[in-house]
C-alpha cells in the first residue's frame, strides 16, 4: 500500500512539474535529499538552479548552470536538451554506535 502511495505522488509530482512556465520556478524536493529547488530561466534559454536538502542530519547545497537547445519535431513541442556544470557542497552531522562485545 505505501509503495502504492509514493507511486501516486511521483506521478502527480510530474504533473505539477509540466505545468510549470514562466521565468523562475520554486519546488519541493522529496526523497533521498529532501528540501527545495529554485530556478531562474533567462530569455536566451540559460539558467541557475540552486537545490538546498537536508539529509542525515546536514545541509547540502548545489547550483547549477544550465543551457536549453529546442529540439525541433513535429509531435512534440516545447521539447528541450540542456547541458551544464555545477557544484555541489554539504555538511553532515554523524553520531558514532558504541557497540559492546560478549566475550
Amino acid at each position: 500500500m505505501k509503495k502504492h502511495i509514493i507511486a501516486t505522488l511521483i506521478i502527480l509530482s510530474g504533473f505539477v512539474v509540466m505545468a510549470q512556465d514562466g521565468s523562475s520556478a520554486i519546488g519541493l524536493r522529496g526523497g533521498g535529499i529532501s528540501g527545495m529547488t529554485i530556478k531562474l530561466i533567462d530569455e536566451d534559454l540559460s539558467a541557475v538552479e540552486i537545490l538546498l536538502g537536508f539529509q542525515r542530519n546536514g545541509l547540502k547545497m548545489t547550483g547549477m548552470l544550465q543551457r536549453f537547445k529546442p529540439i525541433k519535431t513535429d509531435r512534440i513541442s516545447n521539447l528541450y536538451v540542456f547541458s551544464g556544470l555545477g557544484a555541489h557542497a554539504g555538511f553532515e552531522r554523524w553520531d558514532e554506535e558504541v557497540t559492546q562485545t560478549v566475550d
